[in-house]
């Protein structure tokens, strides 16, 4: 019972291996070994499982899952090899599973190690578990430090604008400039001044002078130099008080212009006000969810590691020749070993009993198949040859349909050609007529408007007693300017040429009539009506 389900595992025909006793034994090692290999898969993959979900039943059934998967994939690598005797071919025909049992080896072979190495690999993870608390310390904290860098840019902003609203106003500005310009000046007058009574005082004689009273009285008596200075000095005083006017004026429009922009500070103040309080806000806050997010960073690093956090740690305790790193080969090398040992197995066996009857079974059945598949095209041509012929039998009857088919549309269609030919002679006709009707009456017209050599020329009537004068402006199909003098009286009104009846119609204020042309050349017109006919000559 168990060897049959050995047998089974390895992939081997059952009925066949009764009749190869001495086969029976290297299968039944191959289909343990299979098993085997599956089991400790299973193992593996669930505890791989179990690092990921921390559930046992997940993690169980999953390992059972990934167990079946490489029995299945072994089973097939090992029943897939077949044995020719030729030993360069059966390697290279089995290379491609080689690699793929190496693949599996590792695969199975690395949750093991982590479970080996557990204790090793909890200190390391310890290690990193401090790293990243630390990095996360690190980054609340630059956070922290960008929104206090961020606040203190916004109140330097601040100030910066309010002074800017000041400084930079040209009310302001002008105002300062002039008032320096004024105080300037002030100052050039009153040196001015000083350097005068300088003067003054070099110019000045004290003289005595007896009262009436007989008391003596001290005057300075002052020269014509002291008495043009102290003149000059009165000018001085009188120009300063004017320009300490003038500042007074421009320092009442400062402070006037600086009430306004203070209106503008506030406003600026309360933009930049409402940015700080809102940084300080998300300060406040990250500093209120410091505790929850440092014991969130304690609890990510110190929960259960999920396999990948486990291969990283053991991979970084792997240094070339230290012992980790040699008992991890080592390990490595074992599982590898174990699954490639049912294709090695396979491999280094000799071609015996099995394989005959299995490749003449095979071959049997490869030349009935062969067989099948020339049976299966010999009735395949005689099929296309009967379809050939039915296919010309259709097409010749198909043909015939056609031409009667053909030759009844042909008959239709000389009917009808005929009725056409007919209806197009009499279309023709009209056509012809239409067009030689039209033909006359743009000839009509071109000879009409040949006729208009009247147009834009100074007319005199002829048998009249009065000094009659017409010009015909223009000369469109519509209605034309007309200018009319008679004895020296001007009207103006309108003339159209009607070139379907050869006439000319004018409108004045005191004349409306159609006249008829009898005759035009360059130099002389005759106009006929019902009150009588005029001649008309170019002057």
């Amino acid at each position: 019972m168990i060897s049959d389900f050995f047998i089974w595992c390895s992939g081997a025909n059952k009925s066949i291996l009764k009749r190869c006793p001495t086969e029976q034994t290297k299968f039944i090692g191959i289909g343990a070994t299979i098993l085997l290999t599956a089991i400790l898969a299973s193992i593996s993959g669930g505890y791989a499982i179990h690092f990921t979900f921390n559930n046992y039943s997940i993690s169980i059934l999953m390992g059972i899952f990934w167990g079946i998967v490489i029995f299945n994939l072994d089973r097939y690598i090992v029943s897939s090899i077949r044995k020719t005797g030729k030993f360069r071919q059966e390697f290279f025909m089995a290379l491609p599973r080689i690699v793929i049992a190496l693949i599996l080896g590792i695969t199975i072979s690395k949750p093991l190690e982590t479970r080996l190495f557990g204790a090793t690999i909890n200190k390391k993870l310890a290690k990193t578990e401090d790293l990243y608390n630390a990095d996360c310390e690190r980054d609340f904290n630059s956070r922290r430090d960008t929104l206090d860098k961020t606040k203190l840019a916004l109140q330097a902003e601040m100030n910066n604008a309010r002074n800017n609203i000041f400084n930079t106003d040209p009310v302001i500005k002008d105002a300062n400039t002039v008032k320096l310009a004024k105080v300037e000046e002030n100052k050039n007058r009153q040196e001015q001044i000083n350097i005068n009574q300088a003067i003054i005082a070099r110019n000045r004689i004290l003289t005595a002078i007896r009262s009436p009273e007989g008391r003596i009285i001290r005057k300075w008596k002052y020269n014509d130099i002291a008495k043009q200075k102290i003149a000059e000095n009165k000018q001085l005083n009188a120009e300063r008080g004017i320009t300490i006017n003038d500042i007074s004026v421009l320092d009442d429009s400062s402070n006037s212009r600086r009430q306004v922009l203070a209106m503008l500070v506030g406003k600026t103040e309360r933009e930049y006000t409402d940015q700080i309080t809102g940084i300080q806000n998300q300060i406040d806050d990250l500093n209120n969810q410091r505790p929850e997010i440092i014991a969130k960073c304690k609890k990510d690093a110190g929960g259960n590691k999920d396999i990948l956090d486990r291969l990283n740690a053991l991979g970084q305790l792997k240094s070339f020749g230290n012992t980790v790193w040699l008992a991890s080969w080592l390990i490595t090398l074992i599982f590898v070993l174990l699954e490639a040992a049912p294709v090695t197995v396979k491999l280094l066996s000799k071609r015996g009993p099995y394989d005959e009857i299995l490749d003449g079974i095979e071959d049997t059945i490869a030349d009935n198949e062969k067989k099948k598949e020339l049976t299966r095209k010999s009735e395949l041509e005689n099929l296309k040859i009967e379809v050939k012929d039915i296919n010309e039998k259709k097409k010749t009857y198909r043909l015939n349909v056609e031409q009667e088919k053909l030759d009844i549309e042909l008959q239709a269609n000389k009917d009808l050609m005929t009725k056409i030919a007919e209806k197009q002679v009499s279309l023709t006709e009209d056509i012809i007529d239409n067009w030689y009707n039209d033909q006359r009456s743009k000839y009509a017209t071109s000879a009409a408007k040949q006729g208009n050599s009247f147009v834009d020329k100074l007319w005199k009537t002829v048998n009249s007693a009065d000094e009659i004068l017409y010009i015909f402006k223009n000369g469109q199909p519509g209605q034309n300017e007309l200018v009319y003098m008679s004895n020296g009286k001007h009207d103006k009104g309108t003339w159209e040429y009607i070139a379907t009846g050869e006439l000319l119609k004018m409108e004045l204020s005191s004349i409306k009539k159609e006249y008829e042309i009898t005759e035009l050349t360059t130099s002389s017109m005759k106009l006929k009506s019902q009150a009588g006919e005029i001649e008309l000559q170019t002057v």
